[in-house]
Order: C-alpha cells, then structure tokens, then sequence
C-alpha cells in the first residue's frame, strides 16, 4: 500500500511516492502486446430457413387531397404473414429525418389526427406539412416495401405584382405577376371594360408587355391565379399614359331655354389635362352673356344664337397641355346649302313636272326662286331663249329635319315631250344661297289608231263626213310668245270602215 505526497509548490511536475511497504518484486520474465491477444475465430452464418418473404396486397399510389382534408393509406399485408409492417414518413435528407408513425398497430408518434385500422393508415385535418413520401414496410432481408405520396393542394395565393404605371405615349411598358398555389396555379389577364390591345377578353401568360402606348392602351389590368383549387385571386394595375392633346369636334343645333342655338363640341383627350380656348374667325372670342360655355371632363362646349349674324364664321378649339398642342374647326355658316333637286312628272298630266328641293340653313328657308327653258329658241329671229323666271314664293308647309329644309313645286303649262333645265335658289333672313340646275323631260304625246272591218251584202247607206280638230297645248312664256298651233284641214274625211259598221247595225235593228 502506498501513500501519495505530492507538494505542487515545490514539485509542480512530478510525483513523490514513498512505499508504505517494499515493492511488489516480478520475475524477469518479458511479454509482448500479441502474448494478451485472442486468438480470433472464424464466424459462420447458420444455415436458418426464414420461410416465404412478406407481401403487401397494396400497391403504393400517389393521393391527391386539399388541405383540410382526409387521406388513407392502405399497408395491408397479405394474410398469414408473421412480420410487424413499419409505417413512417421519409425524410428529405438533412434536418429532415424519418418519422416512425407505426410499428404493427402500435402507434409511436403521438398525433391525434393519425390512426390506424386493420392496416390502413388514416390521417385527417391534412396540413401542408403532411405532404410528403410515406413507407410501409418488413424489415425481412431483403426489406419489403411500398411508398404513398401525399399530394397536399391549396388554393393560389398571389406572391407579387407591378405597382400601377405611369408611361409616356411611345414607351413600352411591362406588367408582371407572380403566384403560388398545388398544383401551380396559371396567370391569366384581361382588362377592366375593355379587350386587350391584341384583341383577346383573356390571355395565358406570366408577364404583360405593352409596347408604343398610347391612350387607347390605357386602363386596369388585372392579373388572375387560378389553379382550380378554392377560388381564384387577382390584383389589379392600373396604366396611365401621358400624351400630348387629341381632338374631337362636333357641331348640333340644340334648344336652351332662350331659343336654339347652334352648339359646337371640343373633345379633348389629354395627359395631364390640357388648357382649352376658343377662336372665331382666328381672335380669341370675348365671352359675353349670348355665349354659353360649357365644360365637364372630356367634353368642353360653347353655344351661340343663331339670328345674329356676328356669331357666324369659322370656330377653333385649342388644346395644350406640357406634351404638345391641337386643334380643330368648325365653319357655321349664314348661307343657306345648295339646293338638292329631284322631280318626276305629275301623274296623267303630261304638262305639268313635280319638283322636289331640299337646302341646309341654321335659320327657316325664307324664300325661293325657279327659274326653267328649253335648249331651243322660241323665236328664229330673237336672242331670247324662252327663260320663265317664277318667284321669289314663299314656303308654304316645309318639310324640316333638324337644319334640312325640305320643299315641293308644280310646274304647269309645259310642252309635252320638252327637256327642260330648271334652277333653284332659296334664301333665309340674312341670305340668297348659290342657285342649282336640274334637268328633265315631260312626257310625249301618244296617238292611237282603232281600224275595225265589217262585211255587209244587204244595205247600203248614204255617205256620211266626220270633222276631226286637234290643237296642241300652250306654253305659257313671260318673254316669248307661245309656239304656234298643229294644224288639221279641217275637210271632210270618208270613212269607209265607219260606214260599213254604221250599215250592219241598222240591219240588225231592222231585223
């Protein structure tokens, strides 16, 4: 037995040892490392007959389910099989680690959604976590195994989109949108009120690209998932494009409440809003109280009366904003339109020819003239042309349409089978038009000849004379004298037909 001093002060690095007894004494004998080793024996396997190896009667399957859902997983063996099936989740490799659920009915993972019946694993409440690769199997050798796939699906969810877009007329611009979602949700793009500027209600595609924008490209985009699991989600982008003033003149007669007014219409697209005047005959116009202005959003209007004369002329609406300027014209005109003439000859009266004339005026149609003749001179020996000048009359019951002014006239007294030329001029109150021609025909005189044959061997009867007169139609001519008369002899005419028919009707009487 031996006793320990150590003194660390004086004799940090050893040990004293003062034997309490004398020391064990050894032969002197040596040994080596190999003298304590066993001598290794060779193993051999016993020759063990483990009988047939393990089934599984079902097949591993892939098993689609929403979350908030139920899955069941069959690992039934087939029957007779003495071997404990092992039920577990595979890891992914890494932190994530096999997952041991069951070993035969005994369940080592303690979740209340799992449960276990006659060899079908049942897991309900279905998470996204659950989602993964399943294994039933027998730790026979070989293992015997089969895999299950939880396929967990959830409804889209959008990750991310383009904030709205503000862009200059010409630039291009892109619209992008990203989602998730099982399966993997598609993307599909429409636009509010409208179509896409390819022409589509709908299109596939993950991002959106506008190129050269202009107005017409502007407006909300939306983005949709869809993936056919819950409901779709969308987000919405708005694209506002800045460009220089685009015009639209229109031109109406509008009643106000102190008399109808000719109205002219500027609309004007622009971004950002542009400033609008208005110009008559080229000066700014001095607004006064007859002038009504007015303004909402797009559409800037002015009315002025329409009987005074100082109002007509040509209007300009101007618009500039800081990309540009544009403008337009309008003409609003005293002058009454052209007079747009048609006609056909009145029915069963060869000398008579209905016109129709139609003229535009911002004021009733107040008067009109006719004027018509023949190619041909009346007279050899005089200059005149046989011109009848008609008028001024005034419109009885015109027909009116808005501004059209719609009139009818007879002409009466004409030459049949005359072409005639016919001008028309109408005025309003400030204002004779530019007269307009217009040719046309009456209609021919028509003679008929009735020739009737009669035999007769019994009667004969004195001669008998019949008169025929004929006497063409007058002209009647302010400046000229009417044409002269077709002419008969005036002499008696034989009529032999007459006579015969005249003999076989006394006979019969007679009879």
């Amino acid at each position: 037995q031996y006793e320990s001093v150590v003194d660390y002060e004086s004799a940090p690095d050893y040990v004293e040892v003062s034997p309490s007894e004398p020391p064990l004494v050894y032969d002197d004998a040596s040994y080596s490392a190999s003298d304590y080793e066993d001598e290794e024996e060779e193993y051999v396997e016993p020759d063990v007959d483990y009988g047939q190896l393990p089934e599984f009667i079902s097949e591993g399957h892939v098993v689609p389910v929403e979350v908030g859902g139920t899955v069941e997983l069959p690992c039934i063996a087939v029957e007779g099989v003495q071997h404990v099936p092992i039920i577990k989740k595979l890891g992914k490799g890494g932190d994530d680690r096999d997952q041991l659920y069951f070993v035969g009915d005994i369940k080592v993972k303690r979740v209340r959604r799992l449960s276990i019946n006659k060899g079908v694993v049942k897991l309900t409440n279905i998470r996204l976590s659950d989602a993964g690769e399943y294994s039933c199997s027998f730790e026979s050798d070989p293992i015997v195994e089969i895999h299950h796939t939880i396929d967990v699906q959830y409804p889209p969810t959008l990750l991310g989109h383009s904030e709205d877009q503000r862009v200059v007329k010409g630039d291009a611009v892109m619209l992008n949108c990203s989602a998730t979602g099982n399966p993997m949700p598609v993307l599909l793009w429409s636009r509010v009120d409208g179509r896409l500027p390819s022409g589509a209600h709908e299109e596939e595609m993950l991002s959106m690209i506008l190129e050269d924008v202009d107005r017409h490209v502007e407006g909300t985009y939306t983005c949709k998932a869809d993936n056919g699991i819950g409901s779709p989600v969308s987000a919405d982008i708005h694209v506002a494009v800045e460009y220089e003033p685009e015009i639209v003149t229109e031109k109406a007669i509008v009643t106000h409440a102190d008399g109808a007014k000719f109205e002219i219409v500027c609309i004007v697209y622009s971004r950002p809003i542009a400033q609008v005047k208005w110009e008559l005959n080229g000066e700014a116009i001095e607004m006064d109280p007859a002038i009504e202005e007015m303004d909402g959003g797009h559409r800037h209007a002015i009315a002025v009366p329409l009987d005074v004369q100082d109002y007509y002329g040509e209007y300009t609406c101007i618009a500039e904003n800081v990309h540009g300027n544009a403008s337009d014209s309008v003409a609003f005109t005293e002058e009454p339109t052209l007079p747009e003439i048609t006609g056909e000859p009145r029915v069963g009266e060869k000398t008579q020819y209905n016109l129709r004339f139609e003229s535009e005026s911002y004021t009733p149609i107040a008067e009109y003239n006719i004027t018509y003749y023949t190619e041909s001179e009346m007279d050899p020996e005089s200059n005149e042309t046989g011109i009848i000048e008609l008028g001024p009359f005034s419109p009885p019951t015109p027909t009116v349409r808005g501004i059209k002014y719609t009139i009818r006239h007879t002409l009466f007294d004409l030459a049949p089978g005359t072409e005639y030329v016919v001008t028309v001029q109408v005025s309003n109150q400030f204002m004779w038009g530019e007269p307009a021609s217009f040719t046309f025909s009456t209609e021919a005189e028509t003679t008929t000849t009735t020739t009737t044959t009669t035999t007769s061997t019994t009667t004969t009867m004195a001669p008998t004379t019949l008169k025929l007169e004929t006497n063409a139609p007058k002209v009647a001519s302010k400046k000229t004298a009417p044409p002269p008369k077709s002419k008969t002899n005036g002499s008696t005419i034989p009529t032999i037909s007459f006579l015969l028919l005249l003999a076989s009707t006394l006979l019969h009487l007679q009879a």
